[in-house]
């Protein structure tokens, strides 16, 4: 299973978001640290679990969990426990720390190079993120973390990749006026970017610009994105920029509470504008107003 067909799979399932977390390789596949996964391995509440055994017959484990399949590709543990979880463009995932805990436990010759991958991964998170203006040299890097968004998530619209060419032709246009910034992890790569853009062409509507944030998959939930948001506004501030304006799709539930919890309104929704992967979506306009 690649990450559109975990997609596919939940969206069958119609599983309450917050009453389950995507855990073991389904979690590696959606932070994009895997290419794919044989099965889907599921943690939910008990709240979910006497909902599912409503619907399928219940295995119950040795230690007591009870353990669901709902389809031949889907396992569900009913073992959630309190804690943080992840939204990966709407999904619930489990942090990757909580990832590489369930690896280390079952320590089987297969998880053994996951091990590895997640120990560097969380290695990277860690390391001091420093921001600066977008250069040459962090192009290729940006493209690569904004490609992946395109090709596997309905985050952004478009739907195909653009080249590094493409991709440094936009910011050649948007830096003549706005801000642009990337976040690097401790080796130097860049792991995100943020940057403000024209909101409407319109001379009057100089005072408003549109937002943007992309963080790599595997740096998703480690503060990267906060970082950036919180320079880019104070950028645009010091432009005179004086209302933000994000469209986001509204399955989108990390954005949706990133932008809430960052001062933004959501003042209204088209229906089913857009159509990705065979989705037809909405779009939230949120807005921040600095005064």
């Amino acid at each position: 299973m690649k990450a559109e067909d975990i997609r596919q799979r939940l969206g069958e399932l119609a599983l309450d978001e917050n009453e389950y977390r995507i855990n073991a390789g389904g979690a590696m596949v959606l932070y994009g640290l895997r290419e794919e996964t044989h099965d889907l391995d599921v943690w939910c509440t008990k709240k979910l679990g006497d909902a599912l055994a409503q619907r399928c017959e219940a295995q119950t484990l040795p230690d007591g969990t009870r353990r669901f399949v709902p389809a031949p590709d889907v396992e569900i543990y009913e073992n959630m426990l309190p804690g943080k979880t992840v939204f990966l463009d709407g999904i619930p995932v489990a942090p990757l720390e909580d990832v590489l805990a369930l690896k280390r436990a079952l320590n089987r010759e297969k998880d053994q190079r996951d091990i590895a991958v997640l120990e560097a991964a969380l290695a990277a998170r860690r390391t001091e993120v420093a921001l600066s203006p977008i250069a040459p040299e962090d192009i290729a890097a940006c493209t690569e973390i904004y490609n992946y968004y395109i090709e596997n998530t309905c985050v952004t619209l478009e739907e195909e990749p653009v080249t590094p060419e493409e991709f440094a032709a936009r910011v050649a246009r948007i830096t003549k006026d706005y801000p642009y910034i990337v976040a690097h992890n401790g080796a130097g790569r860049p792991i995100g970017y943020a940057y403000l853009d024209v909101f409407n062409s319109r001379s009057a509507c100089r005072c408003t610009a549109d937002l943007s944030i992309y963080v790599d998959r595997a740096c998703c939930g480690a503060g990267a994105g906060q970082k950036l948001y919180t320079e880019v506004e104070r950028l645009g501030r010091e432009r005179g920029i004086e209302n933000i304006i994000s469209i986001i799709t509204s399955d989108n539930k990390g954005s949706l509470r990133f932008h809430r919890k960052n001062g933004f309104a959501e003042i209204g929704v088209m229906r089913s504008v857009a159509c990705k992967f065979g989705r037809y979506l909405d779009v939230s306009f949120f807005q921040k107003h600095l005064g």
